[in-house]
C-alpha cells in the first residue's frame, strides 16, 4: 500500500492525536513540534481525500479551506500550514508567521524542562500578533476532535 498502514483520515487523526499528546507531555522539543505540526497540517488534505468521508465532503472542504484563505491568517490551520511548509521544505526566508524559540529559567510550562533551565517556549508572530505554538496546536486539535466527534467518525471506524 505504501502508506505505512495509514489508509484513512481516522488513521492519520490517531497519529496527530498521539503527536499532540507527546507534545503536551514532558518538555517541548523541536522533534515533538515538527511531528505535531506536520500531522496536524496534513489532516486537512486527508479529510477531503478519504472516500469514506464523501457523505460529509462539504464540511470537510470547509475545514480544508481554513488553511488556505488569506482572511484566515490568524486561524490555527492557516498558521500551521505556513509553518509546516516552511519547515518541511527548509524555507529559511523571513515570512509570516515568524517563530522564535526561547529557553531558560521561567520559560515554558512549569516543571516541564530540566531544573533551572525550563522547556523551550515557541512564540509565533503573525503580523503584530504573538501566540504560543502550544496554544495554536491546541486550538487546531480541538477543532479536529470536535469534527471527529460531531460526525461519529471514531464509532464508525470501530464498527
Amino acid at each position: 500500500m505504501g502508506r505505512f498502514q495509514l489508509v484513512s483520515f481516522i488513521d492519520l487523526y490517531d497519529v496527530a492525536k498521539q503527536n499532540f499528546i507527546a507534545l503536551q507531555e514532558g518538555a517541548v522539543t523541536p522533534a515533538k513540534v515538527f511531528n505535531a505540526l506536520c500531522s496536524l497540517e496534513h489532516l486537512r488534505d486527508w479529510v477531503v481525500s478519504d472516500p469514506a468521508l464523501s457523505h460529509i465532503s462539504d464540511e470537510a472542504q470547509g475545514i480544508n479551506d481554513l488553511g488556505y484563505k488569506e482572511e484566515n491568517i490568524l486561524h490555527s490551520f492557516y498558521i500551521i500550514r505556513q509553518l509546516c511548509n516552511a519547515h518541511k521544505h527548509f524555507n529559511i526566508e523571513k515570512q509570516t508567521p515568524m517563530t522564535e524559540a526561547k529557553a531558560g529559567f521561567g520559560m515554558g510550562r512549569y516543571g516541564r524542562g530540566e531544573y533551572g533551565i525550563g522547556e523551550p517556549s515557541y512564540k509565533v508572530t503573525v503580523g503584530e500578533v504573538d501566540r504560543s505554538f502550544l496554544e495554536i496546536a491546541t486550538e487546531a486539535m480541538n477543532i479536529w476532535d470536535d469534527f471527529v466527534e460531531r460526525n461519529g467518525l471514531l464509532e464508525n471506524a470501530q464498527n
